[in-house]
């Protein structure tokens, strides 16, 4: 019995790779997380919790939010996916599903702040879903499409309508009872979904409505109202008094009900659809078009109705009136600001600063931004620094520092005795900080109430302090000096390049590195006595590496934020440094880690890059002898816990996939997807986030392909 199940997992994982869009398996290990500015994205799908909670999807991918009944809404990047979204069902207040466009299936589990793609195994436009608890749901959609999960998600299993035609609605009143409706009529299942019977035959049905097992109405284009009164046995018509297509339905009981559609149409009833009148929507355009409509309130008072152009409406007098919530905290910052500092005390809370004087601060990871500081318009922030949650400093240009004891909440003016410009600052406890700037390095040891030149030498780039008398700084024209009694003298090392270092980090007082411009990387391994130059993989003098960033717990693993859209990773100390895939294309000029798997990059046009998953896993080409034919290694150690190394062997330059996947098939980390050369490669997977478990790992490069298992023990 155990070897026909592993038989039937493995054979799933290989059915998952070749059958499942790769768009959907995959997500990037940095993605976006400030998001456009734009304000008039369709909204399509609505889902009311409760009656302070309520959610909406559109398109680019947003998640709206409100949790004050719909007054305020929190405009949310998506940070699973940007696909055009149509519908939202949530099961509670924290666990919810959407979809959308190219078989989008997306999952959150805590109440919309973050998001993972599941693998719906269709390239169908996804219309509608719906789920009746945290286990049990529906999707709907192009081509006849018919999906069902009874566990929550994780296995999507295709059910039969009886129909190719587009479903637009799905409409389940308990677990085994449940209508759909399309361009074939509608359909009716009594067992689940496991069978289908049209007990509608009637062209371009876009809604539909039961209130019991009896009662439910149709809503169809061109003004068609059909109503059913025995389970959708028969069907009447009724005379809507309108021409629109109903592309929702809402009905509060067997009497009270409203329809929605385009031509800025809302139709209400309150006697079963025998007459139906027709309300002012109070939008200003005759071709407003209606999504959804949804309400929480049996009486019919309280209804809220979602639409193109980023309309919501809402009524609390059973739609005597209407009016139009569009009032959302986009949150994001303006495209139009460059950042050049990013810093996180925690895995949610971070700060930014930029141009135009600008200081941004997040609370949920990256998801939404605030403004944190404004008024100082003519300076460039460069860098940002925090010793805690409410102590931080900005500096920037024309001897610019601002410190905040709160949070951020407020920000004072510090006198730094220079209008030179100052691009670094570190700080060793509350009390004790350094900051490099054009006219050398200055130190304060009274939370910067007083700041004093402890080095005086033009264009100093960066500082950083491995204890309060060890540090090192760099500058322009190759200048690397350390000092070892806290910055009252300074000796001179030799880095070996004329670069200009921006960013100097140790991890101990032996081990660091420093870049810079013309492609910089140098590292030492004594302190500084000696560097050693290392290469970026990148052929390109003119490359400039902005900041360097030390992995929180591993020495040899460190990021580099550059110009020209790279991130590079290195995991092996240095030996070998890797480029990421990145979405879009900007100049970044800080990178940050607030955990050991959670990064963020921020640079020009308000561009900020997240990762989850400690960006890709390092690859190593180890040698460069030809190998004699493709193979994939077992990984050693296995059982591991939590690192591994994956070893593997290509023949020929082609494009390489090295994927990893649960016992059910899900890609839970890409470790590789890249052009190589022939060659013997190791790649490191770090398993910290994971659960203990089952995992297989694929391997494709050209026509090449192999699968094996590997097992996490915690």
């Amino acid at each position: 019995m155990r070897i026909k199940i592993c038989l039937t997992v493995l054979s799933f994982v290989f059915l998952s790779v070749y059958l499942f869009p790769k768009s959907i398996l995959s997500q990037n290990s940095w993605y976006s997380i400030n998001g456009s500015q734009s304000s008039t994205q369709d909204i399509n799908g609505l889902d009311i919790v409760n009656s302070n909670v309520i959610y909406a999807v559109g398109g680019g991918g947003f998640i709206y939010k409100s949790v004050d009944a719909g007054i305020n809404w929190d405009k949310i990047v998506n940070n699973a996916t940007s696909q055009y979204l149509w519908s939202v069902s949530f099961a509670d207040e924290q666990t919810g599903w959407a979809v959308g466009y190219g078989g989008t299936i997306v999952k959150t589990v805590n109440g919309g702040t973050s998001w993972q793609i599941q693998n719906s195994g269709t390239y169908s436009t996804l219309l509608d879903v719906q789920f009746l608890d945290q286990m049990t749901g529906w999707v709907i959609g192009h081509n006849g499409t018919v999906l069902k999960t009874i566990n929550g998600g994780m296995n999507w299993i295709t059910q039969t309508s009886g129909s190719m035609e587009n479903i637009f609605n799905i409409k389940f009143i308990n677990s085994l009872t449940g209508y759909l409706s399309g361009d074939a009529g509608v359909f009716k299942t009594t067992n689940g979904g496991d069978s289908w019977t049209n007990n509608l035959n009637e062209p371009w049905v876009y809604s539909v409505d039961f209130v019991n097992a009896n009662t439910g109405w149709a809503g169809v284009r061109y003004g068609k109202m059909f109503r059913t009164n025995n389970g959708g046995e028969s069907w009447t018509e009724q005379n809507s008094g309108t021409s629109a297509t109903y592309y929702s339905m809402k009905f509060l009981d067997e009497n009270t009900g409203y329809a929605v559609g385009d031509y800025n149409t809302i139709i209400k009833t309150t006697n079963s659809g025998l007459n139906w009148v027709l309300e002012n929507s109070g939008v200003e355009n005759s071709f407003a078009k209606f999504s959804r409509i949804d309400s929480y309130d049996i009486s019919g008072n309280v209804c809220f109705i979602v639409g193109f152009n980023s309309t919501i409406l809402k009524t609390e007098n059973g739609g005597t009136n209407w009016n139009n919530y569009f009032n959302f905290s986009i949150s994001t910052i303006p495209t139009n600001i460059d950042l050049w500092s990013i810093f996180f005390t925690s895995n949610d809370v971070g700060w930014t600063a930029g141009s135009n004087g600008s200081i941004y601060k997040t609370t949920n990871g990256g998801l939404q931004w605030n403004q944190s500081a404004q008024g100082f318009v003519n300076d460039l922030l460069i860098d940002i620094f925090f010793t805690s949650d409410k102590h931080g400093w900005v500096v920037g240009h024309n001897g610019r520092i601002l410190r905040t004891s709160n949070n951020g909440l407020n920000w004072e003016n510090q006198n730094s005795g220079t209008q030179d410009n100052l691009f670094n600052v570190f700080f060793y406890n509350n009390f004790v900080g350094w900051i490099a700037g054009d006219k050398g390095v200055l130190k304060t040891t009274n939370n910067g109430l007083n700041w004093e030149v402890c080095l005086s030498y033009d264009w100093m780039y960066s500082v950083y302090f491995v204890d309060q008398n060890t540090g090192w700084a760099g500058g322009r024209f190759g200048k690397l000096i350390k000092t070892t009694d806290g910055g009252n003298t300074w000796t001179d090392q030799q880095g070996g390049t004329g670069a200009t270092y921006y960013s100097i980090k140790f991890s101990d007082e032996n081990n660091g590195w420093a870049v810079g411009d013309y492609n910089t990387i140098i590292r030492t391994t004594n302190g500084g006595a000696t560097w050693i130059r290392q290469s970026s993989g990148i052929q390109s003098n003119s490359l400039k590496l902005s900041e360097i960033q030390i992995a929180v717990d591993d020495a040899n693993t460190a990021y580099i934020s550059t110009y020209e859209n790279h991130i590079l990773k290195t995991t092996n100390a240095g030996q070998d440094w890797y480029k990421s895939t990145l979405p879009g294309y900007s100049s970044y000029n800080s990178i940050f880690f607030s955990s050991d798997n959670i990064g963020y990059a921020a640079g020009f046009g308000a561009s900020i890059l997240k990762t989850e998953n400690r960006g890709i896993t390092g690859v190593v080409n180890e040698n460069n002898i030809l190998p004699e034919s493709f193979s994939l290694n077992q990984n050693y150690p296995n059982p591991f816990n939590p690192k591994t190394v994956i070893r593997y062997k290509i023949t020929n330059s082609d494009n390489v996939s090295l994927k990893v996947y649960d016992i059910l098939g899900n890609e839970v980390a890409e470790l590789v997807n890249e052009k190589q050369i022939a060659g013997s490669y190791s790649v490191e997977f770090n398993g910290s986030g994971f659960s203990s478990g089952v995992y297989f790992y694929r391997l494709e490069s050209g026509n090449n392909f192999d699968t094996k298992r590997m097992l996490l023990i915690k």
